[in-house]
């Protein structure tokens, strides 16, 4: 009340003093020379309240926008700055996500984590492309749906049956690490373009053919920068147990392999051998000692003979009957992959056939070859016949003829 006493009292005492300057005859321009500057700074000294825009300086809120001023063109308040049209709390500055549109505003257009940068569009690890396999099956199922590619083992693995044929010239690529790839089935690779086996071999080496695996390696380039490669660094590349077998060809570049010491039989020139027996003779004495056979040894395959034991045990009543029967035998100082057979055939007759075959054709035919012994009589004739029902019987002519054969 005070104050509001003194202003009235100054007031009064200005407008006083103005009258007495018209009243004692002052002229315009002496009125004049008090300027409008210092009228305004004169009242303000004494009301510094604005008379346009009354703002109490004390209080500086407008009470027609009563508005905190602080900010006038952002009206955040201090103490909780939440922005109430995009409400995004900025106090946590780790993870200023907005609860709108939670998307982590790192990257609003590729909002791809730097920290695993998988896109999640595209789920494919930039940082290592290559794919990864970690048992037989997984690599097995890779190879057979790639001609190119790359893959990584993750653990030792054992394959048991593969067949890959890459004959589009392409690259596969196979990284063992410090893995082993085991052969324990029949596993075959062959290529024209290349595939490619890298690791640290180690003793056990990159690839292993373990006892009773089948390892066969083809490679059809004939180019010093394609092919089969087996690189093991400094261990060992290719590794062949005892009783597995090991097949590659010449131009597979494979600098350091372990070879198994035992050659194996793969194969035998006749499947089935026919010795005859004579009149005055046994068995024993016509068996043969070697027979020939298709021998692999240090990853090379020969045919030359092969030394056999033959096993009569248990054929004495047969052979007493002189009956035709089938021997098995053993190889000696070599691994067969199929037993040796041999057919006794006793030659007791004019003619003694050896053996037997018969061949279906068309139209359910069937057509029969045989071979059989020439007679010690050269003027007897053979003249073979057939029968449809095994009683009746027909000449057959020489005219090459199909005949059903019930």
């Amino acid at each position: 009340m005070w104050n509001c006493m003194n202003r009235g009292w100054y007031t009064s005492f200005l407008c006083i003093v103005a009258l007495w300057f018209l009243s004692v005859g002052a002229s315009a321009t002496e009125y004049r020379e008090l300027e409008s500057a210092q009228l305004i700074e004169m009242i303000q000294m004494i009301d510094p309240v604005d008379p346009i825009n009354p703002i109490d300086p004390i209080d500086p809120v407008d009470p027609i926008n009563p508005i905190d001023p602080i900010d006038p063109i952002n009206p955040i308040d201090p103490i909780n700055p939440i922005d109430p049209i995009n409400p995004i709390d900025p106090i946590d500055p780790i993870d200023p996500v907005d609860p709108i549109n939670p998307i982590d505003p790192i990257d609003p257009i590729n909002p791809v984590d730097p920290i695993d940068p998988i896109d999640p569009a595209h789920p494919v690890d930039s940082v290592d492309p290559v794919d990864t396999v970690g048992t037989g099956d997984e690599f097995t199922l890779w190879m057979n749906s790639h001609q190119e590619g790359s893959v990584k083992l993750t653990a030792d693995i054992l394959i048991d049956d593969l067949t890959y044929n890459n004959f589009d010239g392409k690259r596969i690529q196979i990284d063992t690490g410090e893995f082993c790839i085991s052969v324990i089935g029949e596993v075959l690779i062959g290529t024209s373009g290349s595939v490619i086996f890298t690791g640290s071999g180690g003793e056990r080496g990159i690839l292993r053919v373990v006892e009773g695996g089948n390892l066969y390696l083809f490679d059809a380039t004939r180019n010093d920068d394609q092919g089969i490669v087996v690189d093991g660094g400094e261990g060992i590349d290719i590794y062949q147990e005892e009783g597995a077998v090991l097949l590659i060809e010449d131009n597979i570049c494979a600098d350091n392999i372990h070879y198994a010491q035992t050659p194996t039989v793969m194969y035998w020139e006749e499947s089935n051998n026919v010795v005859l027996v004579s009149k005055d003779e046994i068995a024993a004495d016509v068996l043969p000692a070697t027979i020939k056979g298709t021998v692999v040894l240090n990853g090379k395959a020969v045919t030359r003979d092969v030394e056999v034991l033959w096993n009569l045990e248990g054929s004495e009543e047969t052979q007493a009957e002189r009956l035709r029967f089938k021997v098995k035998g053993d190889t000696v100082g070599d691994r067969c992959l199929m037993v040796p057979v041999c057919t006794i055939v006793y030659d007791d007759y004019p003619i003694t056939f050896t053996s037997v075959e018969a061949e279906k054709t068309v139209r359910d035919y069937v057509t029969i070859y045989s071979k059989f012994t020439e007679p010690e009589n050269k003027n007897v004739s053979i003249i073979p016949e057939y029968s449809l029902d095994g009683k009746k019987w027909n000449i057959f002519d020489k005219t090459p003829q199909i005949h059903h054969m019930v």
